[in-house]
């Protein structure tokens, strides 16, 4: 399987062609400045590529395929089925954080903020089968610091987060909690 780069001056044509994945390829990041693209795949694996000439420059292999990915301030967020897990993009070697746990069936997605928010300046927000999502502090794995309850029966396929908002995606609805202040949030 392969992945695509294309260059939006000329957006007919891949600048880059991404190979060596063996499943399709579920979530791409790209890093702040765009000189590198990170890809999660049906085989298991997170790579990361150069951008200029499309070399894989490191892979690392989990228990589950990758079915989300999120890129912040040098940190990549990792959702693996059944387990959300944080790699320093920094690092020589990919140093693996957690699990983040919270669900009680498979994480769907995940988002990563960094920066000035109400619950610290790390956070990683997972979306799962379970209709939840579960906001959990990047400095401390394990239990989430928060759960959000959306849909009933209807999983939360996709989540988005800023500093200022959280957004989900769950059946054909799409929720939106706004920061009210400190640790507090309110539905819209």
């Amino acid at each position: 399987m392969q992945a695509y780069v294309y260059n939006m001056r000329n957006p007919n044509e891949p600048a880059q062609v991404l190979r060596g994945h063996h499943g399709e390829v579920f979530a791409v990041q790209l890093n702040e400045i765009a000189t590198r693209v990170y890809t999660g795949s049906r085989d298991s694996t997170v790579r990361e590529w150069q951008v200029a000439d499309g070399k894989c420059l490191r892979t690392l292999k989990y228990e589950c395929p990758i079915l989300g990915l999120s890129y912040s301030a040098g940190m990549l967020a990792v959702c693996s089925s059944g387990n959300a897990y944080l790699l320093d993009c920094r690092q020589e070697k990919w140093k693996k954080q957690g699990p983040f746990q919270g669900h009680i069936r498979r994480i769907e997605d995940v988002a990563l903020i960094h920066g000035p928010h109400p619950f610290g300046s790390g956070v990683m927000i997972t979306s799962g089968q379970d209709s939840l999502l579960t906001i959990h502090d990047c400095a401390r794995p394990g239990r989430p610091i928060k759960q959000l309850f959306t849909h009933r029966n209807a999983s939360v396929v996709a989540v988005h987060a800023t500093t200022t908002a959280i957004f989900a995606l769950s059946g054909t609805r799409l929720y939106t909690w706004r920061y009210d202040g400190p640790a507090a949030l309110s539905f819209k």
